[in-house]
């Protein structure tokens, strides 16, 4: 491996660091596009126990893998974070927005119900992960 030595290194790992957030957040985003429209089967999407196959393989090949993984988790974490499904901060800002275009506050009741709905799918989405992690994996799991 070959060390280049830069003028300003922390202007150029700054920037290096944007650009691959970008690029990650870009390919993040992709792949929610191809779930939606099918290029992507769902069997793709992957829970606790894929999360930590992958986090172990890189941890394997290094340190730097390693934390481009957290990197790329913490990314995906942060963009589903921001999806306007109610119980996530997304759903918040949606509401936030509506309330303030409209100077009227949504009601209690219509909130605890899309709160218990965002919920609902959040939770649905967990278990058909976690789902898929057993269906991947079950050779593992059973020693086969």
């Amino acid at each position: 491996e070959v060390m280049a030595r830069r003028s300003y290194p922390l202007i150029y790992t700054f920037q290096f660091a944007v650009d691959q957030t970008i690029e990650v957040t870009e390919t993040t985003l992709k792949g929610f596009v191809y779930l939606i429209t099918g290029k992507l089967s769902a069997k793709s999407i992957g829970g606790p126990i894929m999360i930590f196959d992958i986090s172990k393989k890189a941890a394997e090949a290094g340190l730097k893998h390693f934390l481009f993984v957290l990197a790329v988790i913490s990314i995906n974490l942060g963009i589903i974070n921001l999806f306007p499904v109610p119980i996530l901060d997304g759903g918040h800002i949606v509401m936030y927005t509506f309330e303030g275009l409209t100077r009227k506050t949504i009601p209690l009741s219509v909130k605890e119900k899309m709160l218990t709905a965002g919920l609902v799918l959040l939770l649905m989405l967990m278990a058909f992960a976690i789902f898929n992690d057993f269906s991947r994996y079950i050779s593992v799991f059973m020693g086969i």
